[in-house]
């Protein structure tokens, strides 16, 4: 079946894919950086045992009592490559740690089945439509809450650069809103995150 979708040279469907992992009994997946790790996620969804760098996005769902992860250490990227850029760092995995793992989750059945069935919880309890729904709501009623009215308001919170004109119509705006910032960072030089901040600091309404 898979050498018959590879010869079809086409992008797989998501039921081609979700076919894929019910019929695996391990996913294996030594990265060097991972994004958010959709393919470790989905198979730890379907109860599989996943095997990979402890290393991206991806320890926010994986951990020993649910998958496998494997050791690494961090080196510099000598060429640009995509996303990565040539001075930043990336994961090497540590091969002999990757075997280990990739025995351990073969060679015992009950520990695997029991790691999937853990991943499997992680995945539908934590990352369901339903919880993440529920937690943007709880929110979105945290942030629609009346801010108290501060008379240094404007001048607490624009910088110096906003001109006057700004100052008074923000003064005058009925509504304090709260505002949240998310910026997905992972493995960035804190250089690059105090620009951000202040970049996000040095702007102002209504502008």
């Amino acid at each position: 079946w898979v050498a018959e979708v590879e010869e079809m040279q086409v992008p797989w469907t998501e039921a081609q894919i979700h076919s894929l992992h019910r019929v695996t009994h391990c996913f294996v997946s030594p990265h060097r950086g991972e994004g958010f790790g959709l393919n470790l996620a989905e198979s730890m969804y379907f109860g599989k045992a996943v095997v990979g760098t402890n290393y991206g996005a991806n320890v926010d769902f994986m951990d020993a009592r649910n998958s496998y992860p494997v050791g690494y250490r961090l080196v510099e990227v000598e060429e640009s490559t995509g996303p990565y850029i040539q001075g930043n760092v990336w994961a090497e995995v540590d091969v002999g740690d990757l075997a280990r793992q990739m025995r351990r989750a073969y060679e015992d059945t009950e520990e695997r089945q029991r790691r999937g069935a853990a991943a499997a919880r992680t995945l539908r309890d934590k990352y369901s439509a339903e919880t993440v729904g529920r937690l943007i709501r709880e929110r979105l009623a945290e942030i629609d809450q009346p801010a108290v009215r501060h008379p240094a308001w404007p001048q607490r919170f624009l910088p110096k650069a906003a001109p006057g004109r700004v100052r008074t119509e923000v003064h005058q705006l009925g509504a304090r809103p709260r505002i949240s910032v998310i910026t997905p960072v992972y493995n960035v030089d804190g250089e690059w995150l105090r620009r951000c901040v202040d970049s996000v600091r040095a702007q102002w309404y209504p502008y």
